[in-house]
């Protein structure tokens, strides 16, 4: 379930032509991708690999919920960034 949400961050990022955006735009979308991809998949995904005591489940819990946040920040300021 974790790995799934990578597809529509890589679609959302692949979807806007790099022509019509400055670089200042390009390289703010790629860095609100990459702490949602980083923080919102890759670190639940190694607390939940690695332990099974209830504080790291609860900080992975908490930082699904923070990156499905700024995935959806992402999606709604996409057209507002340029």
């Amino acid at each position: 379930m974790l790995l799934l949400r990578v597809i529509p961050l890589a679609l959302v990022i692949s979807a806007f032509d790099r022509s019509l955006w400055p670089s200042a735009v390009r390289s703010r979308v790629r860095r609100v991708a990459a702490l949602s991809l980083t923080g919102g998949v890759i670190l639940p995904l190694a607390l939940v690999l690695g332990t099974a005591s209830p504080g790291p489940l609860l900080i992975a819990v908490l930082f699904l919920v923070l990156g499905s946040l700024l995935f959806r920040y992402l999606i709604t300021s996409l057209p507002h960034f340029a």
